[in-house]
């Protein structure tokens, strides 16, 4: 066993209410609210979050405690848009059978939506994302690319429609804060997201599942 010494004012409290497991949730959802108050939901927006895993799901749920009354989550696995709905999303679009931007257009009367979350990092999905907004509308890529890319984006479409094309990555030592706050007040349903719960040994295993996109979020207990 390995130890390490951190300062007083670098360590969290959990309830004893709080699982481990949930717990877990606070990094990722860290980076989430990063992401979040990025795009700056407003009561009444419509806001499209483009990827259906757990980090699609996190935002899901964060857009619906926003006051966002039109929630559309694009994905390719229909299990984890089925968890969307349950999740509060009020709209899924499997973009493996239809054409997600066309989708969309017909969701929000051909204008686009208010925001997008843009939490898939790959040329396709971010090049959608862009698409789907409407005039006046924010777009945040939350997920970066591996290995590093290029997109394609028409100028005139973010002039014109004067969208505001921003990005975000981790997050800062007051959204850690409010990150554990929300676990421990239980604001979001992180117990969905968990599809495994596996023991040490079984690390590789873990990894294996999430390769082949099986479930949600792998959990690893000590």
């Amino acid at each position: 066993m390995e130890y390490g010494v951190a300062p007083p004012s670098s360590l969290r409290k959990l309830l004893a209410t709080t699982p481990f497991t949930e717990a877990a949730f606070a990094e990722p959802l860290a980076c989430c609210l990063n992401g979040h108050r990025k795009l700056d939901v407003k009561v009444g927006d419509s806001v499209v979050i483009v990827g259906e895993g757990p980090i699609g799901l996190t935002h899901v749920q964060l857009a619906r405690l926003s006051g966002a009354t039109k929630i559309i989550v694009t994905g390719l696995i229909p299990e984890r848009l089925e968890m969307a709905k349950k999740l509060g999303a009020d709209y899924v679009i499997n973009a493996a059978e239809v054409d997600a931007v066309d989708e969309v257009k017909k969701l929000t009367d051909g204008r686009g939506a208010d925001k997008v979350q843009i939490a898939v990092g790959g040329v396709k999905p971010i090049e959608s994302g862009i698409q789907m907004a409407d005039i006046g509308a924010t777009v945040n890529i939350f997920a970066g690319t591996h290995p590093p890319t290029t997109i394609s984006v028409d100028p005139n479409f973010i002039h014109y429609k004067e969208i505001i094309l921003t990005g975000s990555w981790d997050y800062t030592h007051h959204l850690f804060t409010n990150s554990i706050d929300l676990i421990n007040t239980k604001r979001l349903d992180l117990q969905s997201l968990i599809s495994h719960v596996l023991p040490l040994i079984d690390t590789m295993k873990g990894f294996e599942i999430v390769e082949q996109r099986q479930g949600l979020k792998v959990v690893i207990t000590l």
